[in-house]
């Protein structure tokens, strides 16, 4: 996509679309803000699958990165980690997620599934 610079008599509001095979084709556009409009809306189409995957890749770095760290049992309440004496789990069954599905718990596990980010949902 290449943007067509406005020639008196010739042209304006235009931009190009070069082909893979070296043919291209100019489009005008009614004013200069649907010619905005029409050139991020084919660089997205274009460039989509490769920004996605970019920000993917930054996301799980970032992720890796910055594991999110709970304070200890005695300034957070709900870092205390699971016991059997805490939760109970149903035995051989999963959610679609894969997330183990809690049969029984304390009211503070049970919260702290209920809202915990990996859980919610």
């Amino acid at each position: 996509i290449n943007d067509k610079d406005d020639k008196e008599g010739e042209y304006r509001h235009a931009f190009e679309i070069i082909l893979k095979d070296g043919n291209s084709v100019v489009f005008a556009a009614k004013s200069a803000e649907e010619k905005n409009g029409w050139m991020a809306a084919l660089i997205s189409l274009q460039y989509r699958s490769t920004l996605e995957r970019m920000l993917d890749t930054a996301m799980l770095q970032e992720e890796k990165e910055e594991q999110m760290r709970l304070p200890g049992a005695e300034v957070y309440r709900f870092a205390e980690p699971d016991s059997e004496e805490n939760v109970v789990f149903e035995e051989n069954v999963q959610s679609k997620s894969g997330i183990p599905i809690i049969k029984a718990g304390t009211v503070l596990k049970l919260i702290e599934r209920l809202t915990f980010h990996m859980y919610a949902g």
